[in-house]
């Protein structure tokens, strides 16, 4: 994946975690107030694809530190 912005330039994410299934990756990450999920399907070395779409917004006066997945 190459390096690039994603999602406007306020955006600051932090405590990024994915998955891979099939050829998407799935990743997952939060900024101070939002946790969000990006689907890429460019594959290795490709241009990222896709935008971060809000899963959770963190309520007054708390914030979101970071992200973890769970072994099933």
């Amino acid at each position: 994946m190459n390096a690039g912005t994603v999602g406007g330039s306020g955006d600051f994410f932090r405590g990024l975690t994915g998955t891979v299934t099939g050829g998407t990756v799935n990743l997952y990450a939060t900024s101070a107030s939002r946790l969000v999920t990006l689907s890429d399907t460019s594959g290795y070395g490709g241009t990222l694809t896709g935008s971060p779409v809000t899963l959770a917004t963190a309520p007054t006066n708390t914030a979101y530190r970071g992200v973890t997945i769970s072994p099933r």
